[in-house]
């Protein structure tokens, strides 16, 4: 069906008019071309998509990638209806360092639209056209008018993970005060722009919380797109904290997000990273971010790679 698609053509500069004052603008994403069956757009690598060590940060990839995805979805849908992300997988493939004038770049296609859901692909390419990470998202078709429908988790687009005994040897260094892990983690980059903050670290878990406001929503004033920015920061540190960070470094490879409701704003939400697998070469952790009523909003599975640092 994706065959016979046209997408609304929308001018770009009225695209872009609606990002000014949310998440998607104030990251410098922009639209740049608009096809029958397509959906471009660029993002600067800078201090506010760069994770501490000076690379893209591969939530900020994610941010891109369903901003992308989802504009080009609804682009596609009537006006009595919208879409909403069920489902996100994202594979990074390559760092890109953060400089001026060092851009990322996007491109939504679609690879299944019916009248229920659609699903893109999303690629993202660096200024040398690399690939830089691949995104397949889900999208589920609602009536605007259905306003009481509550989201639920879609579990047929997430398999479950076989339980693994090594996940009772993992021991977060927890000697780290949580003052220098939010500085060290957080200064000068997108997850202090967030307002990601730390707050408990255990043996066998990492909390952070996140606040609900203009920084983080997205044009439909929704909290969708920053949970992967969250559930990758939460799980990636946590990571980390369980190797020797003398030796080894552990990188996001792979993430899922499934989203479940909606939060107001000012609020704020809380993730819980606990471990799934803890092997030799990668880690799985499992990302549980909950709003102030302690409901499930999003629940999170993220792949990292462990690689030796070098010496």
């Amino acid at each position: 069906s994706s065959n016979k698609i046209s997408l609304e053509q929308v001018p770009l500069k009225e695209l872009n008019a609606t990002n000014l004052k949310n998440m998607v603008g104030l990251l410098g994403i922009e639209y740049t071309a608009i096809g029958d069956d397509y959906l471009a757009a660029k993002m600067p690598v800078n201090h506010q998509t760069k994770q501490c060590i000076g690379n893209l940060h591969g939530g900020a990839s994610v941010v891109l990638a369903e901003t992308v995805g989802l504009t080009a979805a609804n682009l596609l849908v009537n006006n009595d209806q919208y879409c909403v992300p069920v489902s996100t997988d994202s594979s990074h493939v390559r760092k890109v360092i953060a400089g001026e004038n060092v851009y990322v770049y996007a491109r939504a296609i679609p690879l299944r639209v019916s009248t229920k859901t659609q699903t893109w692909q999303i690629k993202i390419t660096n200024d040398d056209n690399q690939l830089v990470s691949v995104t397949t998202l889900t999208l589920e078709i609602r009536d605007k008018q259905d306003h009481t429908k509550s989201e639920q988790q879609s579990s047929q687009l997430s398999s479950q993970l076989p339980n693994d005994n090594s996940r009772n040897d993992v021991c977060l260094s927890t000697n780290i005060p949580l003052a220098l892990l939010n500085k060290k983690v957080g200064s000068g980059n997108m997850v202090g722009w967030l307002g990601i903050q730390f707050t408990d670290i255990s043996k066998k878990s990492l909390s952070a919380k996140m606040p609900v406001n203009n920084t983080t929503q997205q044009p439909m004033e929704d909290l969708r797109v920053a949970y992967g920015v969250l559930a990758e920061t939460v799980g990636t540190v946590a990571a980390n904290l369980a190797v020797d960070h003398r030796r080894f470094t552990c990188v996001g490879m792979a993430i899922n997000v499934s989203r479940i409701r909606q939060i107001p704003p000012k609020e704020y939400v809380s993730a819980v990273a606990t471990p799934l697998h803890v092997g030799n070469t990668t880690h799985v952790w499992q990302v549980e971010i909950t709003d102030e009523q302690n409901q499930l909003v999003c629940i999170s599975r993220l792949t990292a790679k462990i690689i030796p640092n070098k010496q």
